[in-house]
C-alpha cells in the first residue's frame, strides 16, 4: 500500500513538474497570413526559417504559421481573429487595416516595424509611361487607371493632394482591377498601352520591377525603364508586427530584440542579404510612427474613399 501511495506521488510530482516547465516555456504562433500563391513559395519558406532561428536565439517556443488568402480578403482580420480565438499569440497586420479594424484591434500590441530604405513609413507615387507628354497629377485625367487595395488608396491620396477630390471613375476614362503582385504586371500593362498610369509604392516597385523594360526584352539600362515618375508623397506605416495582450512582456521583449536585431546578428546571416536589398530591417514601433497612417485613414473616412472601393472589390472578386 505505502509503495502505490510513493508511486502516485512520485507521479503526481512528475506531472506537476511537466506542467511548471509548459507554462514557463509555452508553445507561441507567429501568424503571417500571405496571398494565394505565395505562401507556399520559397518567400513563405524564408519567413519560417526566420522564425526557426528567432526560436533558437530566445528559447521562445515560437513556431510559424502562413494561411494563404484571396486578393480580395483582408488579412490583418484574418491576424486579428486568430488572436482573439488565441490560435496565434504573434501577428503581422497591415498599418491602415489596422486601424480601420478600431475596438477589434484591442487584442493586439503593436511592437515593432521593418523599414524600406530606412523609412518606417513607404512613399506612394504616381507613373506614367516614359513616353508620355504628361507630366502632372492633373494631366493623366482621361487615361485609363488599374490597381488594387494600397495602390486605390494612394491614388486617391495622390489625386486629393492635388486638388482633386472627384470619384475616381469619373476622373479617370476607365477604372481597372489589377493586382500588384507582382508590380511588373502594371509594367507589362503599361508597355502594351493596356493602361496609361498606375499608382504603387517607391519601394516595391524596386523589389518588384525587376525586368524594367517591355516584356520579353531583358534589362537594360540603354533601353530604360517603361515608365517615368510624376508625384510622390509619405503614405502609410510598413507593416507591424506585434502580440496578443496577453503574452507576457518578457517573451515578447525577447522576440523584439532578437528581430531588430536580426540585420547585424550572425545569426541570420542567411537572410541579411534581404536587409541589404530592402535598405532595411525591423525597428521597434516608436509613438507617434502611425500619425501619418492615421492622417490618411481620416481622410478616407471622411471623403467617402471606401465607397468607390465597393465597387472595385466587385471586381477583384469576379477575377477569381
Amino acid at each position: 500500500m505505502r509503495s502505490k501511495i510513493i508511486i502516485s506521488g512520485v507521479i503526481l510530482l512528475v506531472v506537476m513538474s511537466m506542467k511548471a516547465a509548459f507554462a514557463a516555456n509555452p508553445n507561441y504562433t507567429f501568424i503571417v497570413p500571405l496571398e494565394k500563391g505565395i505562401s507556399d513559395t520559397s518567400f513563405g519558406k524564408m519567413l519560417g526559417d526566420m522564425t526557426t532561428v528567432v526560436s533558437k536565439e530566445t528559447g521562445v517556443n515560437l513556431t510559424m504559421t502562413r494561411p494563404s488568402f484571396e486578393l480580395c480578403d483582408n488579412p490583418t482580420d484574418i491576424v486579428l481573429k486568430a488572436l482573439k480565438d488565441n490560435k496565434a499569440q504573434m501577428g503581422l497586420v497591415y498599418a491602415l487595416e489596422y486601424l480601420d479594424a478600431g475596438a477589434k484591434a484591442s487584442i493586439f500590441r503593436p511592437d515593432f516595424t521593418l523599414t524600406f530604405d530606412n523609412k518606417k513609413n513607404s512613399e506612394v507615387c504616381m507613373y506614367v509611361s516614359r513616353d508620355s507628354a504628361v507630366t502632372s497629377v492633373k494631366e493623366t485625367r482621361g487615361l485609363v487607371w488599374a490597381g488594387y487595395g494600397s495602390d486605390f488608396y494612394g491614388m486617391k491620396l495622390i489625386l486629393h493632394e492635388n486638388g482633386i477630390d472627384e470619384p475616381a471613375a469619373k476622373f479617370f476614362k476607365q477604372v481597372k482591377f489589377m493586382s500588384s503582385s507582382p508590380t511588373s504586371n502594371y509594367l507589362q500593362a503599361l508597355a502594351k498601352g493596356d493602361i496609361g498610369v498606375f499608382v504603387t509604392s517607391k519601394e516595391m516597385l524596386k523589389m518588384g520591377a525587376k525586368v524594367l523594360n517591355e516584356p520579353g526584352q531583358a534589362s537594360s539600362a540603354k533601353q530604360g525603364p517603361v515608365f517615368k515618375e510624376i508625384y510622390c508623397t509619405p503614405f502609410t506605416a510598413h507593416w507591424i508586427l506585434g502580440y496578443r495582450k496577453d503574452v507576457p512582456e518578457e517573451i515578447g521583449s525577447k522576440i523584439t530584440k532578437s528581430m531588430t536585431t536580426a540585420h547585424k546578428n550572425q545569426a541570420y546571416r542567411q537572410f541579411q542579404f534581404l536587409f541589404v536589398a530592402i535598405k532595411g530591417h525591423f525597428v521597434p514601433l516608436a509613438p507617434g510612427d502611425l500619425k501619418r497612417t492615421a492622417e490618411i485613414k481620416k481622410l478616407k473616412d471622411s471623403l467617402g474613399w471606401d465607397k468607390e472601393m465597393v465597387d472595385l472589390k466587385k471586381k477583384c472578386k469576379a477575377s477569381y
